[in-house]
């Protein structure tokens, strides 16, 4: 039996090491601060940020990161990753959070021994009362039966038990070395009290729901324009957090928020994981060179997934000449740091194959129209035919530019688009929901492990509705292997049989620059949702 104590940080980096994906960009970090200033924690203030409205507050039924970037200023996890400024970007370490220490007695089980004197928010329905082992029971019986949180497919968990007041035993259906990273993600089991899950049976979409254990309460919500956060004056790290209140401010138009920041109206970045568009930082940092700087590849990417159960998007020809339609190669100035995304995307780099390690199959991602068209009318589609293509072009100008290039692309070679364009409500429902006909064009959710890349979409219940015997013998095998080299070639091998059969089209992705104000202490931002996590230990030190 394999025990685990909070402090064993040397293990959990060597099992859950993500290697950095962070990029040289010639940026910069500037410190003008004093080292006294710098290093001595200020408490108070008010955090400024950009922030997006929640597609409702209920965590278990939508995968939406407008939902659960809210939701990790007010819970805490059984477990999170590492934050901090000497925590390199897409340098993912598991450690304890919820959990004191933890023990694995076998490959499918796991026992998680409870920190004592953790209070929940003293709101109704909960009153500031102690966490226990039930209310995590009962958070996972939630996830675990509720619609519309994809996630839950990925853990499998097959019962879980109170063994008493602080311990927990959880089970799972199969082996899933990646388990412990799926709970320390944002977006998987926020605990809630038994309470708020017995006052609101059906669901938690309102706001009065939000009752957790985090380092920020919520005190009040105006859709479409703010949420304001303030401080838990009971949290169980002791003296965090050290800022007062978190300022939310929905902004729905990045330009908007673009400009917010740089006239200073906003503390932080105001792009998903705190950063400018990658075309815009020059500007910013001629404007502003004292300001925080900081290039990263992110681990989502661009792509497009087809009903591979339905006509004529089963046939492997059809798929092979979408691929071959999309032209990947840019041009211009930001052309050098476009990376093209396998199965894994480029910015989890330690586990990502690139395209000339793909053998034969790195021809399909070859830009070759005509290629394309021969393909089509091998598969009895000489003059291509029409389909449905689900998107959001809300994500941006350049997003809404991109769908239309690869609407172009694909006329080229006499594949017709029909744009099914879905306010963001709406597209996520149909996309977890996995409603859609012919295509659908997405942004991928920045899962943090290669699992969530592999596994979501190649083994059950997946985004293209696959059923394949060999991707997804692959897929269950990478999760069994605890031994790294050997799970990196199962997983290299998997993406080798995806870029033949092309199930999803994987496009392209490029570096994010992260960004700050100098007044904003001991911060640094990485992948996933967990802002509220990140915040937690920085502060303002304002002159």
């Amino acid at each position: 039996m394999a025990k685990h104590s909070m402090f064993e940080q040397g293990r959990l980096s060597r099992r859950h090491f993500l290697q950095s994906s962070a990029v040289t960009l010639g940026v910069a970090s500037t410190l003008p601060l004093s080292t006294s200033l710098a290093n001595t924690p200020q408490a108070g203030g008010t955090a400024r940020m950009r922030g997006w409205d929640p597609v409702g507050w209920d965590p278990f039924r939508t995968l939406s990161y407008r939902t659960h970037v809210a939701l990790s200023f007010t819970h805490n996890r059984l477990f999170r990753y590492k934050s901090g400024p000497d925590v390199e970007i897409g340098t993912m370490i598991v450690e304890p959070d919820l959990v004191e220490r933890w023990e694995e007695p076998s490959d499918t089980q796991y026992i998680f021994h409870l920190r004592k004197g953790v209070h929940f928010h003293d709101k109704p329905p909960v009153g500031g009362r102690e966490m226990v082992a039930e209310d995590v029971k009962m958070t996972f019986e939630r996830f675990m039966t509720q619609k519309g949180n994809g996630s839950r497919r990925l853990l499998d968990i097959a019962g879980v038990k109170v063994l008493d007041k602080y311990t927990v035993q959880v089970d799972l259906e199969s082996p899933n070395v990646w388990f412990l990273d799926y709970l320390a993600e944002a977006s998987t089991t926020p605990i809630i009290a038994k309470e708020v899950f017995e006052k609101y049976p059906k669901s938690l979409k309102k706001p009065e729901t939000v009752v957790g254990t985090g380092p920020w309460m919520l005190d009040s919500y105006t859709p479409k324009v703010e949420v304001m956060f303030k401080k838990h004056p009971n949290y169980f790290r002791e003296g965090m957090p050290y800022i007062d209140e978190i300022h939310y401010l929905i902004m729905t138009d990045n330009a908007t928020a673009g400009a917010a920041y740089m006239a200073g109206k906003l503390d932080i970045a105001p792009g998903f994981r705190h950063t400018l568009g990658f075309g815009s930082f020059r500007s910013f940092r001629e404007k502003h060179p004292d300001w925080y700087y900081k290039g990263f590849r992110p681990s989502g990417m661009s792509y497009l997934a087809m009903r591979s159960d339905q006509a004529p998007f089963n046939d492997v020809r059809v798929r092979q000449a979408v691929s071959m339609a999309m032209n990947r190669k840019g041009s211009g100035k930001f052309e050098k740091w476009r990376r093209e995304n396998t199965a894994v995307p480029a910015g989890l780099k330690d586990w990502h194959l690139p395209v000339d390690q793909l053998g034969d199959a790195a021809k399909y991602y070859q830009y070759k129209p005509d290629e394309a068209k021969r393909l089509l009318s091998e598969a009895g589609h000489p003059n291509g035919f029409e389909t449905p293509m689900l998107v959001h072009s809300g994500y941006g100008s350049f997003w809404g530019d991109y769908i239309e290039r690869a609407a172009g692309w694909l006329g080229d070679v006499g594949i017709k688009v029909s744009i099914i364009d879905k306010e963001y409500g709406a597209y996520i429902r149909l996309l977890t929901n996995q409603k859609y006909d012919g295509m659908a064009m997405l942004l991928s959710k920045p899962y943090v492990t290669p699992d969530g890349f592999v596994y979501g979409r190649y083994a059950k219940d997946n985004m293209g509705h696959i059923d394949d015997a060999e991707l997804r013998e692959l897929a269950v095998a990478q999760r069994r292997e605890k031994d790294v080299k050997k799970r990196k070639a199962i997983i290299d091998k998997l993406s080798r049989l995806a870029a033949e059969k092309q199930y999803y089209v994987y496009l392209n992705s490029w570096p994010r620059v992260a960004s700050w104000q100098p007044y904003v202490m001991n911060f640094n931002t990485n992948l996933g949702y967990d802002y509220g996590g990140r915040l937690q230990s920085a502060w303002l030190a304002k002159l």
